[in-house]
C-alpha cells in the first residue's frame, strides 16, 4: 500500500490496523513536521509500532519519490482543489503509475468547497478551483469504480475510487 499526502496520520493509522504480515505501507508526506509527527508516533503508538517494521516514511513530493509502480492500493489524502489543474493532472497520473495493473486508488474532496471558494474568493480563484475539479471529474469518467459519502467528517466528504488500467491500456 502506499498512502499520499498523510499529514497528521489518521488515515496512516487505520491503514496500519489493516497490514498484514506480508505487507507493507509506504507513506509519502512532503511537509516536515507531520513526517516528525508521524516518525514520532511510529516508535511510541503500541499500534503504530507494532507494525512499524513494515512502513516506510519518505518525506518528498510523491512526483519526486524514487518508488517503483508496484503497489496495489494507493490512498491520497492531497487537497486536489488547492493545486493548480496541471498539477492535479501531474498527480493522478502520478498516482496510477504506482499502481499494478487493476490497483485501486482512492481519494477524497470535500463537499461544498466550490460554493464555498466562490463566496471567499475572487473570480480567477474560483475558475482555478473549477479547472482543478474539472481535472479530478476527467479521471473519475476514465478510471472511476464509483464513490461513497463521508456524512460524519466536517465537512463531509466524496470518497472516490479508482482503477489503474491494465498495463496495455497505458
Amino acid at each position: 500500500m502506499l498512502e499520499v499526502g498523510a499529514g497528521s496520520g489518521v488515515v496512516t493509522r487505520e491503514l496500519a490496523d489493516r497490514i498484514g504480515p506480508a505487507d507493507r505501507l509506504d507513506v509519502v508526506e512532503i511537509n516536515p513536521h507531520y513526517v516528525r509527527m508521524l516518525d514520532t508516533a511510529l516508535r511510541t503508538e503500541f499500534a503504530l509500532s507494532a507494525v512499524a517494521d513494515r512502513i516506510a516514511l519518505h518525506e518528498v513530493s510523491v512526483l519526486d519519490a524514487p518508488l517503483e509502480p508496484r503497489y496495489d492500493v494507493v490512498v491520497s489524502g492531497l487537497p486536489f482543489t488547492n493545486f493548480e489543474p496541471e498539477q492535479v493532472r501531474a498527480l493522478l497520473d502520478r498516482h496510477l503509475e504506482l499502481l499494478v495493473p487493476g490497483g485501486h486508488l482512492t481519494f477524497f474532496g470535500y463537499l461544498g468547497t466550490q460554493r464555498a471558494r466562490a463566496l471567499v474568493s475572487g473570480p480567477t480563484e474560483s475558475r482555478r478551483h473549477r479547472a482543478a475539479m474539472e481535472v479530478e471529474r476527467e479521471f473519475v469518467e476514465r478510471y472511476g469504480l464509483g464513490r461513497s459519502t463521508v456524512w460524519w467528517n466536517l465537512p463531509p466528504a466524496h470518497v472516490w475510487h479508482l482503477r489503474a488500467p491494465a498495463a496495455e491500456d497505458r
